[in-house]
């Protein structure tokens, strides 16, 4: 509920704080008083346009503070939370709103700035404005669809509407993703199953591109080896003009153990004779073993160099080192693998769809079911409040226009609104042709005493109920304006004595002027006070003690 209203330097208002209290809340005040500032300035906290010309003479700007209690409004709350505004634990909300002579306006959400937007969508679940402003929330289609699903107690059904929606609009989108880039993805598949035929056709091994690239230096080069390994051969085994290394060795160590083996150089030195000789030997193995493997096939060379082209080409062709083909290949088999996966996954989405639409369109459709019954006994009821708000012959009606099959809401299937005519001969209109703010006003408040137990619990203020009405009519508006108050705040500015009468709290607006200056006060009237304003409601000018006993009857005292 709205618990405190702080004005500053706004029009005719220099400085106003007013704490208000639960139930319902009357306003009253000579005509001109200034009873539709409050009016104003609730609208401009919660987000409508403004300039600056509206900032009190002398100041520089004004500033609107308006404070509500959460205990009972789960809704913003949890709109708080989800917009980080607030923490579980907060049953208050702060908005402030400034306005600059320039026009530079400023909104802040318990201390957060905020755009205009954020504020009047909070505004709505706080705070609704009944009258001739912008904020006439029953003439909003998404406000009738929500008061037709609290009287029909659809929130349940609602829910699961919205998240099957909501499922079914991820899981499509999906599939439109995959269906667009399916063209896209089948001329890779093309592709990549043409470069892996051609990487399985060469069946390289990793490695394999150097031991080639040796072979065919060797090959390159044949018959140089062998010559080479053939004189090299002699000079240590077989030397035609000179004695080969190995018999000159034999030699040599023959000469040395000639001589006294007592000596420990020349011990030594044979020691190294014999391991140079077994060394050689060894040599001459080796160069044996090479020879003797060594392959003169000219087929063999064209072979490898066939081969060792063929991986070049292709190590050209994919723009990479031909040691770097064997991870290429690899990584091509994984690229296969995931687009088969995402067609696999165009699949399983198309059959996700369907199981998805299946289920929305039989919750949608047990709503729609609730929302027919639901329209017929909502009708009728409001049609009969009308009769009692001097509207003889007007008639209410919910209309439920099915949309377009192919529509997916978080709604449902139809579109609410709300049809109305306040003479009977007329056809129905809807409630936002209605030209009367008088009607609207009347039309709002049989909508609300209808649906109060099961609509949002918020602060309604209304204005002009009581337009062009009076007598028994007058009494019956403040009678339901009452019922009303019973389960929810209920501010109501009137000019007529009966409705004054059945308020819970009174305030009465006046002006004050001091020094060339006009001032806008609000005063909590007590008992005494209220059969004075009662009184003068009722008899103008001149007070009687027969107006006076009158407004102490009205009240009850």
């Amino acid at each position: 509920m709205l618990s405190h209203l702080s004005i500053k330097n706004f029009t005719i208002i220099e400085n106003l704080e007013i704490e208000f209290k639960p139930h319902m809340t009357v306003l009253t005040g000579e005509t001109g008083a200034g009873k539709s500032i409050i009016v104003d300035t609730l609208g401009i906290v919660l987000g409508s346009r403004v300039d600056g010309g509206i900032i009190y003479p002398g100041k520089e700007k004004c500033e609107i503070t308006a404070v509500f209690d959460l205990t009972n409004l789960p809704l913003a709350k949890k709109w708080l939370i989800t917009n980080e505004l607030s923490s579980d634990d907060e049953n208050e909300c702060i908005i402030r709103r400034s306005i600059n002579k320039d026009g530079r306006t400023r909104s802040t959400i318990n201390g957060y700035p905020c755009t205009q937007q954020l504020v009047r969508d909070l505004g709505g679940l706080l705070l609704n404005i009944h009258g001739q402003n912008e904020h006439q929330f029953l003439l909003k289609c998404d406000t009738q669809r929500d008061l037709l699903d609290a009287f029909a107690g659809n929130s349940d059904v609602c829910l699961k509407v919205e998240n099957a929606a909501l499922k079914l609009k991820a899981v499509k989108n999906e599939l439109t993703d995959l269906e667009n880039n399916l063209a896209e993805r089948n001329a890779k598949l093309d592709l990549l199953h043409y470069q892996l035929a051609e990487f399985d056709k060469l069946a390289l091994k990793s490695g394999e591109v150097l031991e080639l690239e040796q072979e065919l230096k060797r090959l390159g080069n044949a018959e140089n080896i062998m010559e080479q390994c053939k004189i090299a051969l002699d000079i240590v085994t077989d030397g035609e003009n000179n004695l080969p290394i190995i018999s000159s060795l034999h030699t040599v160590r023959n000469c040395l153990e000639k001589i006294n083996f007592s000596d420990p150089k020349i011990i030594v030195t044979l020691d190294l004779l014999e391991n140079a000789r077994i060394n050689l030997e060894t040599v001459a193995d080796n160069i044996h073993s090479y020879l003797a493997d060594f392959d003169l096939d000219p087929e063999r060379y064209n072979t490898v160099s066939t081969r060792i082209n063929a991986i070049y080409d292709l190590s050209r062709k994919h723009h990479v080192k031909p040691e770097n083909l064997c991870e290429l290949y690899t990584k091509l088999q994984m690229d296969l693998e995931n687009l088969e996966c995402s067609v696999l996954s165009l699949e399983k989405c198309k059959t996700k769809v369907s199981g998805l639409e299946k289920i929305y369109f039989e919750e949608a459709l047990k709503l729609s079911v609730r929302r027919k019954q639901a329209a017929h006994k909502l009708s009728s009821l409001i049609t009969e409040k009308m009769q009692l708000l001097m509207m003889q012959g007007g008639d209410f009606a919910v209309d439920l226009k099915k949309n377009d099959e192919n529509i997916i809401s978080v709604n449902g299937r139809e579109d609410v609104e709300f049809l109305v005519t306040t003479n009977s001969n007329q056809p129905l209109k809807s409630l936002r042709k209605v030209v009367s703010g008088g009607e609207l006003s009347r039309i709002s408040l049989a909508i609300q005493v209808v649906i109060s137990k099961s609509a949002p619990n918020l602060t309604l203020f209304f204005d002009e109920v009581d337009v062009g009405i009076g007598g028994k009519t007058a009494e019956i508006v403040g009678l339901l304006l009452k019922k009303i108050g019973g389960n929810q705040q209920i501010i109501c500015i009137t000019h007529l004595p009966q409705v004054a009468a059945l308020g819970d709290t009174h305030l009465k607006v006046e002006k004050e002027s001091v020094s060339d200056a006009t001032n806008v006060m609000l005063k909590f009237l007590n008992n005494d006070e209220r059969v004075l304003e009662i009184a003068r409601m009722l008899g103008g000018i001149n007070i009687t003690d027969r107006t006076i006993a009158h407004a102490t009857e009205m009240l009850g005292l």
